[in-house]
């Protein structure tokens, strides 16, 4: 029975477009590099195997990125998702990552903060070997500005995480949360 469950997830959509201007999804945007034309282009069925190039890029951040929970100036861009990874908070800029010198990681965060090169980076520290690409990702309200302005959508409803009433209203009003487990 998990079994038969399991493949039929692997046929659903990964997202759904309404009125041609609200996307509903149950993750977020991730760095929001991809667009819709890429989430059509995700073939199916989904595989085990792990999708190659951007359509992996595109599952992951579909399925599982989540929004910064501020609109503040200081969660512009892409971060690494720390809650996903396990850890309640990031590691201090300069520790060293396993088999790497402190300084040259430092620097290379620093030159890349807010990028998804600096998220993908950090996240590779501690995903367990599973690769840079597959980093789970927090996107800021700049992120869904923009991915709204490209599309020509207004607003992104998604779901994957629990908020206290239920949903959310976040990034200046284009996006929200919706949590409808109980």
């Amino acid at each position: 029975c998990y079994e038969a469950i399991h493949t039929t997830f692997d046929w659903l959509p990964l997202a759904a477009l309404i009125g041609g201007n609200v996307l509903v999804l149950h993750g977020g945007l991730g760095a929001g590099t991809w667009g819709l034309a890429d989430l059509e282009r995700v073939s199916r069925p989904l595989s085990t195997d792990r999708p190659a190039g951007k359509d992996f890029r595109v599952v992951v951040d579909a399925l599982w990125s989540d929004p910064a929970d501020s609109d503040a100036e200081m969660r512009k861009g892409v971060h690494c998702n720390w809650t996903r990874l396990g850890l309640s908070r990031p590691p201090a800029d300069d520790a060293p990552a396993p088999g790497s010198a402190g300084k040259e990681r430092k620097s290379a965060v620093e030159s890349a903060r807010g990028s998804l090169a600096a998220a993908e980076l950090l996240a590779a520290e501690h995903d367990g070997g599973l690769g840079a690409s597959s980093a789970v990702l927090e996107f800021g309200a700049d992120v869904t500005r923009a991915f709204c302005a490209r599309e020509g959508i207004s607003l992104v409803i998604r779901a994957h995480q629990f908020v206290p009433h239920g949903y959310k209203y976040m990034h200046g009003g284009r996006l929200i949360t919706l949590f409808s487990a109980r």
